[in-house]
């Protein structure tokens, strides 16, 4: 909570915050028993499964160090004073994973929990896409003319990475349901948690930072949204970038999950996204669809389990505005913002409501739809022909010859490309 940091990389944006610390703080003793009500409703309402997940995942959270607890409020005034403040958690239900087996994200409502209202944000954050990875390509392809394989990396755990300032531990105390005892317990977090206002600015000032370092070191043709980090390389170059990518995150002090690096192919699954280079050089064509696993968790996992459960907290709402928007880059772009109004509403709500209107109602049940309807598209990454020239060899017109050198096949240095025309540049 407060002034958020900024960064030299970020736009200026001042948001106010809509209450002062002294409020906070003042408010904190009453809000805990509302907040503990909150875990318990929630969690029995989701079910029993879910409440495991979750409290599994804090088990080893605990294990790990980055979170500390259980600790009875005795404990925590002993520690913080009686003016600690109290974050309600619950789950959410993040489809099926490659195995058919359910995930589960545990959600921190700072919403809920006032710290969202008492953060002042600063700045807004141009965050990169699927549609960028797009442009990646066809930007190298246009300058190389070779077969491309696009690789991915990702940081483990990525906001528990990033450390929370001792001073802002007792105004994130989470209560997490335990399905044991059947009761709400107390926790501390040490990391950036999930569902803070000023969680993404504190991390992705990281992630870009890291993003920029390694364009500066390798060259290499790279982006990151979060902690997912995605780069475009010729198949004789791509285990190299891979290699380096790895070690260097080593020595600046992050981590890198293994189980989720994919190595550099000519189809990678990029933010649920497929993207398909095997036909660059033979059609002039970039294959982009959505992951099916990703189309049958958003419609059936996540928008049906809304209907059907007939509430939509803000956290949630904003969940299926980020989805959502990635599969509107991957199909038909910005137009699917029509039928988003509603849940943009919900989710900068300050109200404790979660009823579905008939306005959201109809707006979930338009985003299924489309989604399941509109056609993936097949993008061209470059003429068909060139004028005089082509990949196979030397093409005649009529007219005077140009004084053009034909690129050789094996050409495809990318010493001479111009990464500050379709990267962001670093200062």
């Amino acid at each position: 909570m407060g002034k958020a940091l900024e960064s030299p990389f970020f736009d200026d944006y001042d948001v106010p915050p809509a209450i002062k610390l002294p409020e906070l703080l003042s408010s904190a003793p009453s809000r805990r028993r509302t907040a503990l009500k909150r875990v318990e409703f929630m969690a029995r309402q989701a079910g029993e499964q879910q409440a495991q997940a979750i409290f599994t995942k804090t088990i080893k959270e605990v294990a790990q160090g980055t979170m500390g607890g259980p600790y009875t409020h005795t404990e925590l005034v002993r520690r913080h004073g009686p003016h600690y403040n109290v974050i309600p958690s619950f789950g959410l239900e993040q489809g099926v994973d490659e195995s058919n087996k359910p995930k589960f994200r545990r959600i921190n409502d700072h919403t809920a929990g006032f710290t969202n209202l008492a953060a002042h944000r600063r700045q807004k954050i141009a965050m990169s896409m699927a549609d960028y990875l797009v442009v990646m390509i066809k930007a190298m392809y246009n300058n190389s003319r070779c077969s491309l394989t696009v690789g991915t990396e990702d940081m483990k755990q990525a906001y528990r990475q990033i450390p929370l300032l001792d001073s802002q531990t007792s105004l994130a105390v989470t209560a997490i349901y335990n399905p044991h005892t059947q009761q709400p317990e107390l926790h501390e977090i040490y990391g950036q948690p999930f569902g803070a206002r000023h969680s993404v600015p504190n991390f992705y000032r990281t992630a870009e930072w890291l993003n920029r370092v390694m364009i500066r070191a390798y060259k290499v043709m790279l982006d990151h949204f979060f902690d997912d980090f995605y780069y475009v390389e010729r198949p004789a170059c791509g285990k190299v970038t891979m290699f380096c990518l790895q070690q260097a995150f080593q020595p600046l002090g992050f981590s890198l999950d293994s189980e989720k690096t994919q190595v550099p192919s000519e189809v990678a699954y990029v933010l649920g996204v497929a993207f398909n280079t095997r036909v660059l050089r033979s059609e002039r064509q970039l294959k982009v669809e959505p992951k099916p696993l990703r189309v049958q968790n958003f419609t059936v996992v996540l928008i049906d389990a809304i209907l059907r459960r007939k509430a939509l907290p803000p956290s949630v709402a904003a969940s299926v505005l980020g989805k959502f928007g990635f599969l509107c880059s991957t199909l038909f772009g910005k137009l699917g913002r029509f039928c988003t109004a509603a849940l943009r509403e919900r989710q900068y709500s300050n109200t404790s409501s979660t009823h579905l209107t008939p306005a959201i109602i109809l707006s979930l049940k338009l985003m299924k739809h489309v989604v399941q309807i509109a056609p993936p598209p097949s993008l061209p990454a470059g003429p068909t022909t060139s004028p005089h020239y082509s990949l196979h060899g030397r093409i005649r017109r009529p007219g005077p010859r140009p004084k053009v050198r034909a690129r050789r096949r094996d050409d495809c240095s990318i010493s001479k490309l111009p990464y500050g025309s379709f990267l962001r540049s670093t200062p």
